[in-house]
């Protein structure tokens, strides 16, 4: 019959100190590896909501600029478009006959977040 390994049968507790430390090392791999995960999901989703929030500044203003080239007349309550994902509601100030300043508020529908976003623009025709 063979003899028991003298490691197996060690109860002096050489083998578990390390075994506890080993352990611990991968449990905190793990735990950061997770946490990592957690934030790249926050990341991308306000990522995805900035990417929304910028469609709805680049079709808010190519809708002004089109109504003002139509109708050359500035309401003095602004403009309000409701679009899918948001609503805009954009201030206009006059900086010139050709040039205006433009600020747009905008916000999104599931999240709630609110961007403002200051743009001028230089009309081809003087507005007033």
């Amino acid at each position: 019959m063979k003899k028991p390994s003298s490691i197996i049968r060690n109860e002096q507790g050489f083998i578990l100190p390390y075994i506890l430390f080993v352990v611990v090392i991968i449990l905190m791999i793990v735990k950061t590896n997770i946490e990592i995960y957690q934030n790249e999901l926050e990341i991308t989703e306000r990522q995805i909501e900035q990417i929304k929030a910028e469609t709805l500044f680049q079709m808010a203003r190519t809708m002004v600029i089109d109504e003002l080239e139509k109708d050359r007349n500035i309401p003095s309550s602004g403009m309000s478009y409701d679009f899918p994902n948001g609503s805009v509601h954009v201030i206009i100030n006059t900086k010139s006959d050709t040039e205006l300043q433009l600020l747009f508020k905008i916000v999104l529908s599931k999240t709630q977040y609110t961007f403002e976003i200051l743009d001028t623009i230089v009309l081809e025709r003087s507005i007033l």
